[in-house]
């Protein structure tokens, strides 16, 4: 099968993880498996970078402010849809797709209005791993519901991807137009999200879950003291561990409720030698032998030493569709606790496989991670569940069912166009 992804690049964050795994995958399976990406990043000979006219993030802000109708659009808060690359997709590949799989459409590299003209050509798949397709301009909407009828008057003009004037009515509108354009098949990778799909204006001819995957080869139960020494982490202490992209800033995270949690257990001491371990930090520093930081970690095999070496994953997130270091964490035989947002509540059962607690209550989370700390038999529990669980979060699983799917898709495609 010639099959093509599309996602705003081949390294980064989770999303940029999973598409790439599957990438590999595929060819891994004997298929003919390419990704066209907005910015390359690996040396792969199957990647292509989309062909806009500019390299990177300071040529895009250059043409924008030299560009008259570029910088009308983004004065008055006109989602950019002016990437020329976009429809040259089809043809910087070898061979002609069988299946075209979009992930993440932001990113400053896509034209949304040629979907419309992708989706004549060849079966066209939209996997939403957040709301953006769904609202006018912000990839999480948090508290707001306006996205369901038409996004007038946003609350969050300022969250990813930002818009400068409220324009987010027409941001919406024109969406709605390209899909009803646009015969697209949607994949949601949590329930919650599909649920979120099924209240908007986009429309696809099918609907389908495929939950996130991860390799259980490298995310897996390990010896904690051996992960510890290879690490350079203090070996006696309970090590409480969180990670995220860009973690200290990433607004969708909720970092503040994190060093919160922190700090009531560096005061109250419920039990000794506490540390934290902050991975996707700003950069790496060891703060008074108690607070470990360490930069994003792009090697999964290193990554999953970290999880090993950590006593407690927390996850604090203010939106989430489908939190993938929850599952690398659970695979790794150290127990979760997380807010109950999004599709987390998909991953973790309360009480049987880890801690939910509400979002931003720090107190819960505290509480709950030192109930963890405190009660072996409940972190066995924990540790076995979710080892059970995250069986079915598997790479092997993921791409088994979505080649089902594309399948199905292709073949739906032909009898649509006889």
């Amino acid at each position: 099968m010639n099959i093509l992804q599309i996602n705003t690049s081949d390294k980064g964050g989770g999303a940029e993880g999973t598409v790439f795994n599957l990438f590999k995958e595929y060819e891994r399976r004997g298929h003919n498996s390419w990704m066209a990406v907005g910015k390359k990043k690996t040396s792969e000979r199957n990647v292509f970078q989309i062909p806009n006219s500019y390299k990177n993030g300071f040529e895009r802000y250059i043409k924008t402010f030299t560009n008259p109708a570029k910088f009308s659009n983004w004065f008055n808060g006109i989602e950019d849809f002016d990437f020329e690359g976009t429809h040259k997709i089809l043809d910087i590949i070898p061979n002609p797709p069988d299946i075209v799989h979009c992930h993440n459409l932001h990113g400053y590299y896509f034209d949304l209005r040629e979907l419309p003209a992708i989706s004549k050509a060849t079966p066209l798949i939209l996997n939403l791993r957040d709301a953006w397709l769904l609202t006018g301009h912000c990839s999480y909407y948090f508290d707001c519901m306006r996205w369901q009828a038409d996004c007038e008057s946003c609350p969050y003009l300022s969250t990813y991807p930002a818009i400068r004037k409220d324009s987010s009515a027409y941001n919406w509108q024109r969406k709605k137009e390209i899909y009803s354009k646009t015969n697209a098949y949607i994949v949601t990778n949590s329930k919650w999200l599909m649920h979120c799909v099924d209240k908007s204006m986009l429309r696809g001819k099918k609907h389908r879950v495929i939950y996130n995957g991860i390799d259980l080869n490298i995310f897996k139960p390990g010896d904690k003291s051996i992960s510890r020494r290879i690490l350079g982490l203090p070996e006696n202490s309970s090590i409480i561990m969180f990670a995220a992209n860009r973690a200290q800033k990433n607004i969708f995270k909720d970092y503040d409720t994190v060093l919160k949690v922190i700090e009531l257990l560096s005061s109250q001491k419920p039990v000794d030698n506490i540390v934290f371990l902050c991975v996707g930090a700003d950069k790496k520093q060891i703060v008074d032998g108690k607070y470990y930081y360490e930069p994003f970690i792009s090697d999964q095999r290193v990554l999953a030493e970290y999880y090993r070496a950590a006593d407690v994953f927390i996850h604090a997130a203010h939106a989430e569709a489908f939190g993938k270091t929850i599952t690398e964490s659970m695979a790794c035989g150290t127990p979760v606790v997380a807010t109950a947002i999004g599709g987390i509540s998909e991953q973790i059962e309360d009480g049987i496989s880890g801690f939910l607690v509400p979002h931003m209550d720090y107190v819960q989370m505290f509480n709950k991670t030192v109930e963890i700390l405190k009660r072996n038999e409940l972190r066995d529990q924990f540790i076995s569940e979710s080892l059970k669980k995250v069986s079915y979060f598997s790479l092997e699983r993921q791409a088994d069912e979505f080649l089902d799917y594309y399948n199905e898709v292709i073949e739906d495609f032909k009898r649509g166009k006889s």
